[in-house]
């Protein structure tokens, strides 16, 4: 019955499936009943026996030829090699030649499955026998219970076990019994009987604990101490340890040779001190032993420290730090600590002396007689007491305070700035310490480090590279774009995104937005409860500079100056976000706005002052509202209006059209009307948004009041997605051939004088800057469409590597490659190229400046120094298996036989997959095979683009 239920089941479940393959392929169909065909062909083939009853007895025929006569009371047909019989009252097993396996002495059995079957006595009591004649398990069990491989044995309430190729089994005599992996432990009361394959190793009032993936040791307990135990019972590790754990679940290769894979194990010890208040002993220091699997240790010295860092384990013994790698072998360096800071590491080592180390290989780039990472203090408010806590945080992201030399009683002597992105001093050596105090802007267009010296006379003001030095004795912050800088002549604002500085005077207070908050009672409706809970009201970044006689203007950060003289300013949000940054204005009792986001300034001339409201189908241009008793609208332009829910008419006038549009009210006021002024008016993808065409077929955009957000000049605007989220949706602008990019959202505008715009996106998909193109010359946008750099280069090329933006520039036969820190430090491209170098020759990531026959290089990654290259010779390069030839100054390409593939014929190449590569060449980046493409040899180049 069991044979026939398994074949039964994989049939109809195999059927199933083929009826669902049916509806997708005629030709899996036919491949399935093609399958089928062979299937129960080989089982016809595999049944080598059937039974056949004949005179009240059962034997078995092969093709209907009579092998074992029939002399059985009865007959199961054969499986897995072997037939159940029954002579008398019992059971027994015969071979295919039809002698006995087991004679009949079983009072019942089954048929063998894996090489076992379980039988049954006249006493009712269970066993196990195998395919060799063998009773593996005696016949002394109430029940046995198959659970594929193993067998669960019971006697009464005891329970045993037996597994598949074990040599013994376990009698059942434990309360219960749990198997992990190799390992089994049996469970009497309080105490554990450990088993590997049947065989008895120790005992031990804890529960052991299996190593996780591991089937070779358990970790044993006594006296409150843990060790190691193999499967032979050994303890390879002795128990005298107060814990133990894998060092990291990475597979280590122990022996190089050897093609195991094995872990490391970590014990820990303390060294323990008494105290007397408590009376106790208290751990003090955790030491650490490491061992291999084989029980030998690591070290005979223990570890103060151990972390897991990628391929290798970082080990810290006698304050020195070493490696132990995945080939076997430790390493032992120089350096008691290290740190990750920017881009490498910093390796402290016990003279004080620090390392400047590549990530990714440890060469040392700089060393100094001593570092600091610069801190600042801030401040927070303890939630249970309202104490002030005070805690240092380093104070910018990539630079140190270093030291040249040390006096003679070893103490630091002149100390300057260095930074690390650029890998150059800030500032000079002097005998003052460099004391970080303050920092200003969060780094999304610049840092400011300030030097306080004794007079407190100066400052540097610095990016990721050095950008300016200012001899200003006091400065100020205001936003995240502007500071105060404050000397004995002058008292500018100076813009970290454009180095503009704006003039006020010394009587003049300058005030940023804030981000203020407060509390709301809720009341929950089902529990009744209520709570407070905080409301943010998030101001529009400006700056407000008060004058002398009290009034107001404002600069905003698109570096904007509203010059009004405002007797006051409100400043109006919706309480959740900044997309409405809008100011209401006051002055001589008349009331204003001013737009934030496009830069339009309703001049004060209202009775009332405005409050914010939100309409989906206006965009989210933040139109106005007067307050409920006169309830009209006043448009980001000053367009005057009654509803924020319209029924759009359209209506000719001749050959031009406007449209009109009435409230939903009863009274079908009429709410907006747009003269017919235009040829066509179509509502675009954008919400709120209209495209117009005047008489003379030029095209722009308005709104649904009618305001102009787009001039008509173009010949032709079009909805497109120019980048990843809604943000960034917006509009192609065409003039001629020429094309440009207008975001409405903001009123930002590629202007179209292009030949070509190119969205860079990073390895997340969202947008990241625009390459444009004029007249075969490259610049640079942001994704908020701020020009950036100007087409002034020959070729552009954009990437994310490892999660840093890298630009590659060519310019008059030169080769520059700028790292950003993050893409918020685009806005400063420009400053970042005047403080690169310009390369003669490029190869992958290896950078060559020209001096007469000698190329001298830097790996622009690591700031590692190259071996130099003379004019003419081949460059070695493991990654290919031909030849990269420099000759002339020019690179070009042999096999691995010494023929040219391609002569030299350009200065910048970089592999990006074996055999494929990019280069320039006339101003063309170009991408093709070494190799072979479709069966070719390739004899020209294939124009590269990326989508």
């Amino acid at each position: 019955m069991n044979r026939c239920f398994e074949w039964t089941f994989f049939v109809i479940s195999t059927y199933n499936y083929y009826r669902k393959m049916q509806k997708q392929s005629a030709l899996f169909s036919k491949k399935l009943l093609f399958f089928f065909f062979l299937f129960f062909s080989f089982l016809s083939f595999g049944q080598e026996m059937v039974t056949f009853h004949e005179n009240g007895k059962y034997g078995y025929k092969r093709n209907q030829q009579i092998v074992i006569p029939a002399s059985f009371d009865y007959a199961v047909d054969f499986w897995n090699g072997h037939a159940l019989v029954k002579q008398g009252n019992n059971w027994g097993y015969i071979r295919p030649n039809g002698s006995w396996l087991f004679e009949p002495q079983f009072a019942n059995g089954e048929s063998f499955r894996s090489g076992v079957a379980i039988v049954i006595n006249e006493k009712g009591q269970q066993g196990l026998i195998d395919t060799t004649g063998k009773i593996v398990v005696p016949l002394a069990y109430t029940k046995i219970v198959r659970d594929y491989n193993e067998f669960n044995l019971f006697s009464g309430t005891k329970t045993g076990l037996y597994q598949l190729g074990w040599d013994l089994f376990i009698d059942a005599k434990y309360d219960n019994i749990r198997v992990n992996l190799a390992f089994v432990f049996g469970k009497n009361g309080s105490d554990y009987t450990i088993y590997h394959k049947g065989n008895e190793l120790a005992t031990t009032n804890v529960m052991p604990k299996l190593i996780n993936f591991n089937h070779d040791f358990i970790d044993i307990l006594k006296g409150g101490k843990v060790g190691l135990m193999d499967t032979l019972g050994r303890l390879v590790v002795p128990a005298e340890y107060e814990s133990f754990d894998m060092l990291s679940t990475n597979e280590f290769h122990i022996q190089p040779n050897d093609e195991g894979y094995y872990y490391l194990y970590v014990f820990s010890k303390w060294d323990m001190e008494f105290n007397a208040d408590i009376g106790e002993d208290l751990p003090v220091n955790k030491r650490f032993d490491v061992y291999l699997p084989n029980g030998k240790r690591l070290t005979n010295e223990s570890f103060s420290a151990l972390e897991h860092k990628g391929d290798v384990v970082e080990m810290v013994q006698n304050g020195k730090i070493g490696f132990f790698k995945n080939n076997g072998t430790i390493r032992f360096t120089d350096y008691n600590q290290f740190v990750e800071y920017g881009n490498y590491l910093l390796g402290f080592k016990l003279d004080e002396t620090v390392d400047i180390l590549s990530k990714e290989d440890t060469t040392v780039l700089r060393s100094f007689v001593r570092a600091e990472i610069p801190t600042i203090t801030n401040y927070s408010v303890d939630e249970n007491t309202g104490d002030l806590i005070e805690y240092q945080v380093p104070a910018i992201r990539n630079e140190l305070i270093v030291y040249d030399r040390k006096t003679f009683d070893n103490e630091a002597s002149q100390s300057a700035i260095f930074d690390l992105n650029s890998m150059c001093f800030i500032t000079t050596f002097d005998t003052n310490k460099k004391e970080v105090t303050q920092v200003f802007g969060d780094g999304i267009y610049s840092p400011v480090i300030v030097q306080i010296d004794e007079d407190h006379s100066n400052f540097w003001l610095v990016g990721t590279k050095p950008i300016s030095t200012y001899p200003y004795s006091r400065i100020f912050d205001h936003g995240k774009q502007f500071i105060e800088l404050v000397s004995p002549t002058e008292d500018v604002l100076y813009s970290m995104k454009t180095g503009k500085k704006f003039p006020i005077s010394n009587n003049e207070t300058v005030m940023q937005s804030i981000l203020k908050s407060s509390e709301t009672y809720y009341q929950d409706p089902e529990t009744d409860e209520g709570y407070w809970q905080p409301v943010y009201h998030f101001s529009v970044p400006f700056v407000l500079i008060e004058q002398e006689n009290g009034k107001l203007n404002v600069l905003d950060y698109e570096e904007r100056m509203y010059s009004g003289g405002y007797d006051s300013l409100i400043q109006q949000s919706d309480g959740f976000s900044e997309n409405y940054p809008i100011l209401t204005t006051y002055k001589n009792g008349k009331y204003g706005a001013i737009n934030l986001r496009n830069g339009v300034e309703i001049q004060p001339q209202f009775n009332h002052a405005f409050h914010l409201s939100y309409f989906d189908d206006l965009l989210d241009f933040a139109c106005f509202r007067y307050n409920e008793d006169d309830p009209h609208y006043i448009s980001p332009h000053g367009k005057k209006f009654y509803s924020d829910s319209f029924d759009f008419m359209p209506f000719k006038s001749g050959n031009k059209k406007g449209f009109k549009a009435y409230s939903n009210f009863e009274d079908d006021k009429l709410n907006i009307q747009v003269p017919a002024l235009y040829k066509q008016l179509d509502f675009t993808e954008f919400s709120g948004v209209l495209k117009a065409t005047n008489m003379k077929k030029k095209c722009g955009l308005i709104n649904v009041v009618g305001d102009t957000l787009l001039n008509l000049e173009y010949d032709d605007v079009s909805y497109i997605e120019i980048g990843m989220g809604s943000d960034y949706n917006g509009f192609q602008l065409k003039k001629g051939k020429k094309i440009g990019l207008f975001n409405p959202v903001n009123y930002k505008l590629i202007p179209a004088e292009y030949d070509a715009i190119i969205e860079k996106s990073n390895d997340y998909g969202g947008n990241d800057c625009f390459i444009v193109v004029s007249d075969e010359k490259y610049g640079v946008y942001t994704k908020d469409l701020d020009l950036v750099l100007p087409c002034e280069y020959d070729f552009i090329k954009y990437q994310m590597r490892n999660g840093v933006p890298e630009f590659t520039l060519l310019k008059n036969g030169k080769i520059s490659i700028i790292h950003l820190y993050n893409l918020d430090d685009l806005i400063l491209l420009d400053e970042y190229i005047e403080n690169s170098p310009w390369y003669d020759l490029v190869f992958n990531q290896h950078c060559y400046i020209r001096e007469g026959n000698v190329f001298k290089g830097i790996d622009y990654r690591s700031q590692k120094q190259l071996p130099d290259l003379q004019v003419n010779q081949v460059i070695p390069y493991e990654q290919w298996e031909g030849q990269v030839v420099l000759q002339d100054g020019m690179l070009g390409f042999k096999n691995a036989s010494g023929k040219w593939i391609l002569e030299p014929y350009t200065n910048w190449v970089e592999f990006i997959d074996l055999d494929w590569i990019q280069e320039w060449q006339n101003g063309t980046l170009t991408q093709f095979s070494l190799d072979y493409v479709k069966g070719k040899r390739l004899g020209k180049r294939y124009v590269y683009t990326e989508e």
